[in-house]
């Protein structure tokens, strides 16, 4: 039944017309990092409560959008991203804190989005859509078939997965790991010639949101992913503001 509810908006997808990237065998990669100070990380929170938005929301929203702007051009109809839903809390029985690990489940949502989109508009868009997913209870069959959706990419190497997806970890960070004292933090989300033209992880260390972000040279070049990064950061900025 999962399944068969993802298919109308797949077929929509894969007719609609604009740029289709190639499935490449292989490639090197170029990774790039994002940093909000802790007062842009404070106002960005507070637009997003204003609006209630969620953060993993708005930082999906910022990247598709600016994977649009810059390697999608002239795009306009609807795309598909990944967001990723923490299924830890509901574990029973549950883990103490202390218990290291992660228990999640990859969302694929499909949004229409161009690039004038209001990125405030998308966000909202991609919530209603990974709430109604997740109010379906579609969120824990899609950690269960999440390895069989990659498997079925990876066989048939017909289409890339999507165009963008982010990971954002809403977890509070101690400074101290018994000996070990954290002073940063960065991670990156394994990719390949069927992934998403970019791929994200995010996260709020010592009230700073920092953003590690992958991308492929068979899709483009080091200054073009560098673009990219840096269109995610200024529309943060300016949601800051806003």
């Amino acid at each position: 039944r999962f399944l068969l509810r993802m298919l109308p908006a797949e077929v929509r997808l894969q007719m609609a017309s604009g740029p289709k990237y190639a499935v490449e065998t292989e490639a090197r990669v170029h990774t790039l990092s994002l940093r909000l100070p802790p007062e842009t990380t404070s106002a960005l929170v507070r637009a997003c409560r204003q609006r209630q938005v969620t953060v993993s929301n708005l930082l999906n929203a910022a990247l598709l959008l600016a994977v649009v702007r810059h390697l999608l051009t002239g795009h306009t109809g609807r795309q598909r991203g990944y967001a990723f839903a923490d299924l830890r809390p509901h574990l029973q029985p549950p883990l103490p804190a202390q218990n290291l690990g992660c228990y999640i489940a990859m969302m694929p949502y499909i949004v229409p989005v161009g690039p004038h989109s209001d990125v405030w508009t998308l966000a909202g868009a991609v919530q209603a859509e990974i709430y109604r997913l997740t109010k379906r209870g579609d969120k824990f069959i899609a950690a269960l078939l999440s390895k069989n959706l990659v498997e079925m990419f990876i066989r048939f190497k017909a289409v890339r997965m999507g165009a963008a997806a982010l990971s954002y970890q809403p977890v509070r960070f101690a400074e101290r790991y018994g000996d070990i004292r954290l002073l940063d933090l960065h991670s990156f989300v394994t990719n390949n010639g069927i992934g998403p033209l970019f791929t994200g992880t995010a996260r709020i260390l010592f009230g700073a949101l920092t953003c590690d972000f992958l991308a492929m040279d068979c899709d483009m070049d080091a200054a073009t992913a560098q673009t990219v990064a840096a269109e995610v950061q200024e529309i943060l900025e300016t949601v800051s503001n806003s």
